[in-house]
């Protein structure tokens, strides 16, 4: 009893970060011509200050060959600290901003921004220009380079916040993270080594990359449900679905090796989808080779029974998604994952009738009987008949 003032707390915490990010997402068009006229501001103010010291004939012999103590003290005195000071400042609301996506979305933002080529580039300017901060006895094209990465970072600071903007689009999320996880699925094909500790080192940590990126996309989706965003819900299990989709595709080409079919005991042992398996039902899913498979449908799962009797739409679209993975693997004449689709039609159906939902118990008939239709079509009668008697059941 006594947890609950705390987790009514960090509930309000967590809604107020999110209509902070809300808040600057809506106003960020308006933002931008400010950002602009700041701009402006900071490099008039610099130009000045810079003239006021030098004459144009002085800068650009200073630029034919800078000299490190000159330098320095144009840093120092003409503008240089306001312009780190100014970058300091950048780097700080940046930080909170995506502070505040990785508690609305996922903890996989921090990791993102860190990772991305653009942020790392930006970065490494800032680093750069603490260059000429050392003695003399520094290089003169380290020199121009500090100069030059300085003014480089004032031009690119209202493009900078564009794109970090952009970057932190709840679509641009969840694209980003689907595709690293299909990256990773993909170079787990492309190992290339006799070593098996090797093979067994790269593909652990390939498997725990595509089971994060799953967790993750999850949990998008949960917490969209709690505050009702129903876009939002729908493209992220609309991206779960697409992986699920082109990772058939990957199987079919038969270039994984062996090893990635049996997940490493860090996964199989400290996921919530496996550790709770008996170890017969564990052995099914390593012969059938269906572990991805099994993760990526037990979260639908989870969204579902999360959507019951509160989002039907979701449920619907859940169950759009089943059909066409299944449709896929009947294609690709994956049949393990075909009988594994049925199992979670089945699973769902069970779901819908104890929480009573007769709405989305309709609809998840309807999109069986599709699949049904769709089994008829591809000539798998058998198959065909063991959904005609779950039906009967």
């Amino acid at each position: 009893m006594k947890k609950e003032p705390h987790s009514t707390n960090s509930r309000k915490a967590t809604d107020e970060s999110t209509i902070s990010l809300k808040k600057i997402f809506q106003y960020k068009d308006a933002l931008r011509p400010l950002f602009i006229l700041f701009l402006l501001l900071i490099v008039s103010f610099c130009i000045i200050i810079f003239l006021d010291k030098y004459s144009i004939k002085e800068l650009l012999q200073l630029m034919m060959s800078p000299s490190a103590g000159v330098v320095a003290d144009l840093f120092a005195n003409a503008g240089g600290e306001i312009v780190l000071g100014l970058l300091g400042i950048v780097m700080t609301v940046v930080a909170i901003i995506v502070e505040l996506a990785a508690n609305r979305y996922t903890a996989r933002v921090s990791d993102l921004f860190v990772r991305d080529k653009v942020n790392m580039l930006f970065l490494i300017l800032i680093v750069i220009l603490y260059i000429t901060r050392s003695d003399e006895k520094i290089a003169s094209i380290l020199i121009n380079i500090a100069v030059v990465s300085m003014f480089v970072c004032i031009i690119t600071l209202v493009p900078y916040f564009i794109y970090v903007f952009k970057f932190l689009e709840p679509n641009s999320i969840i694209s980003k993270i689907e595709n690293d996880v299909l990256k990773n699925a993909k170079r787990a094909r492309r190992i290339i080594t006799n070593n098996p500790s090797k093979i067994r080192k790269k593909n652990d940590a390939f498997q725990l990359h595509v089971v994060q990126g799953i967790d993750q996309l999850t949990d998008i989706v949960l917490n969209s449900i709690d505050k009702k965003d129903k876009i939002l819900a729908t493209n992220c299990i609309k991206s779960l679905s697409n992986f699920s989709i082109n990772y058939i595709d990957l199987k079919g080409d038969g270039r994984f090796n062996e090893a990635w079919f049996y997940p490493s005991d860090y996964v199989r042992y400290n996921n919530a989808d496996f550790v709770t398996l008996m170890d017969d039902s564990f052995e099914v899913i390593l012969n059938e080779k269906t572990w991805v498979e099994h993760k990526l449908f037990r979260q639908l799962h989870n969204v579902f029974q999360e959507s019951v009797n509160k989002a039907r739409d979701i449920c619907n679209f859940t169950a759009q998604c089943f059909y066409i993975i299944g449709n896929q693997a009947v294609k690709k004449k994956d049949f393990n994952v075909t009988q594994l689709v049925i199992k979670f039609f089945n699973t769902l159906l069970r779901t819908t009738l104890n929480a009573m939902d007769v709405r989305t118990c309709f609809n998840l008939l309807n999109q069986y009987k599709l699949f049904g239709l769709a089994l008829a079509d591809l000539g798998e009668e058998k198959i065909l008949i063991d959904v005609a008697n779950h039906f009967k059941y």
